[in-house]
């Protein structure tokens, strides 16, 4: 039986297999992380584009969305309009394009209001947040696939 310290160090490498794949995801986006102070409260995105114009948060999970991932997705949808109307407050007319990146196709597709009539999805549309598909190579899928089962998720088999 692994004790409490081996598996924190389990879940903290698993974390890493995370963020090194949303760093990747926002590299191969050409976008950089970047931390903006509007209202007195600071926003960090996972991506910026150089222009400033592009505002991208990621979503590095794979398989069916649950009740927690849900949560997440919808909190990163109101962080992304709500900087955008604090924006406006100050220069009128300013917007950005706020999008979510996925990694995986399933997810993608759950997220899609063509495919799945939700009210979450729907505001996806309603607040102008694209949700964009951005396809990891078969070693990082393996390793996120392999750090999520080891989280005690569970994947069926292509």
């Amino acid at each position: 039986m692994a004790s409490d310290s081996e598996g924190s160090t389990q879940t903290d490498s698993d974390s890493l297999v995370q963020r090194r794949i949303e760093a990747k995801v926002i590299q191969g986006l050409g976008l950089e992380s970047q931390a903006i102070k509007v209202g007195g409260v600071e926003f960090q995105f996972d991506g910026v584009s150089a222009s400033g114009d592009r505002l991208v948060e990621v979503y590095a999970g794979t398989g069916h969305l649950k009740s927690a991932q849900r949560m997440k997705l919808s909190q990163d949808i109101l962080k992304l309009v709500l900087f955008e109307k604090l924006m406006q407050a100050q220069t009128p007319g300013v917007t950005f394009k706020k999008q979510i990146a996925v990694v995986d196709p399933a997810i993608h597709q759950e997220l899609s209001l063509q495919e799945h009539r939700s009210w979450k999805n729907m505001a996806f549309e309603a607040f102008g947040v694209e949700v964009i598909l951005h396809e990891l190579g078969s070693e990082d899928r393996q390793a996120l696939v392999e750090a999520k089962e080891r989280q005690g998720y569970r994947f069926k088999k292509k």
